[in-house]
């Protein structure tokens, strides 16, 4: 690779990275260190085989596809623009890349001790390659898995938890599952959000348990937590094969109402210091209250979809479907 590309000043990590702590280990010396002997005998040479062969991944990177990365003064533009990319494998690369430019200037110097240290640290760096090319994903996938699986658990030891604030910590806290809810991507805004009614005196502030934002206009969705306990129907029937939604339901749904309301009358005064992607054109709204088990009859079952299946731009969604979604 061109020297401008792979030249690192005394602490290649002045623009922002950082230096992690990787076990090498067994799993290392089977994945990461391809011949350990030959390394031994030719380090240089060893060395100027990794920068060939990573040098390649860079110059067909479609990151960095704009740059001629054998022209020294293109190859230093390309490094500008992976400061603004560290999230990328190529970053990485780049990092790897000028620490075993540094480890061979040491070697050539006979400096054992910055020679080693940059071999760690280029090893660190092309590790967190190898790790985001091949591993990443499936990590990933594991973390999230366990925590919806601990998510389930904690449903069932809480189905009659009547704590709303418990409510209100666990599903914040577990933001990403309130997403089961949607067909499309959406991104948690806030928790207890304002959206407005505060007089002169500061009263009548209105906060909804949970704001979020989704679709492609990035439309705000508003949804209000109650708990699994919460009464769906009344107790007692309107009519002789109808009950009634409860007192605690219908509240509910006039208040998460309100609230949208006000979020779209102040949204401009709400949101003018605010750098979110959020707008305001047809708001989504969902209440999230009861356990559809308690429904016990078939008439309380047709009662309560009667009810919600008729709402106007509202869904009401149970706890146990929640979690069942």
């Amino acid at each position: 690779m061109p020297a401008g590309w792979l030249k690192v000043a005394a602490n290649p990590l002045k623009s922002g990275g950082h230096l992690s702590r990787f076990g090498i280990g067994w799993f290392a010396q089977k994945i990461f260190l391809e011949n350990p002997d030959a390394m031994r005998s030719d380090i240089i040479a060893a060395l100027d085989k990794a920068d060939e062969e990573y040098g390649e991944i860079l110059k067909k990177s479609p990151l960095l596809s704009e740059f001629d990365l054998e022209e020294a003064e293109q190859s230093d533009k390309a490094r500008e623009k992976l400061q603004d990319h560290k999230e990328s494998l190529e970053w990485w690369l780049y990092l790897a890349g000028g620490f075993r430019s540094l480890a061979k200037s040491s070697i050539e110097k006979g400096d054992a001790a910055s020679a080693a240290w940059a071999m760690a640290c280029a090893e660190r760096f092309r590790s967190l390659y190898i790790f985001k090319e091949y591993f990443e994903e499936v990590v990933w996938m594991g973390h999230s898995a366990k925590k919806l699986t601990d998510l389930l658990s904690l449903w069932d030891a809480n189905k009659i938890n009547s704590d709303e604030e418990f409510w209100q910590v666990q599903l914040q806290s577990h933001s990403h599952s309130l997403s089961q809810l949607f067909s499309v991507p959406v991104t948690f805004i806030s928790g207890k959000a304002y959206v407005g009614g505060q007089g002169i005196d500061r009263s009548d502030a209105k906060f909804v348990d949970f704001l979020f934002s989704g679709g492609t206009a990035n439309d705000a969705i508003l949804i209000e937590r109650k708990t699994p306990v919460m009464p769906l129907v009344a107790k007692s029937k309107y009519r002789k094969s109808i009950h009634g939604p409860s007192a605690a339901l219908t509240g509910s749904v006039v208040q998460l109402a309100d609230y949208r309301h006000s979020l779209v009358r102040d949204f401009s005064t709400l949101t003018r210091d605010s750098n979110r992607e959020l707008s305001a054109f047809n708001p989504k709204a969902i209440v999230i209250a009861g356990d559809y088990s308690q429904l016990d009859t078939a008439e309380k079952r047709r009662s309560f979809e009667l009810f919600r299946s008729n709402l106007a731009n509202m869904e009401i969604v149970t706890f146990d479907e929640l979690f069942k979604k």
